[in-house]
């Protein structure tokens, strides 16, 4: 879903400790700022299995201000 936006260095899928399922969050770094304020451009507020993404550039960005992160929130409509 994120690679056509520009190259992908890690992606982290958030799971609920007790149940072990996916807690419908991700983070995506992307190599570039481009990359990613191009994906929360396209992505956010779009619908992906029933569920509504909320994508955003994360405002707590430490280190190389290249590598942007992205949270992709799955909520159930």
């Amino acid at each position: 879903m994120c690679e056509r936006f520009g190259r992908v260095d890690a992606i982290k899928i958030y799971y609920d400790p007790q149940t072990k399922k996916h807690a419908g969050k991700g983070r995506v770094t992307f190599a570039t700022t481009n990359a990613a304020k191009m994906a929360v451009s396209k992505l956010d507020h779009t619908s992906v299995m029933g569920n509504i993404i909320k994508a955003h550039i994360d405002p707590n960005i430490k280190g190389n201000l290249w590598f942007m992160l992205i949270l992709l929130t799955m909520n159930d409509l």
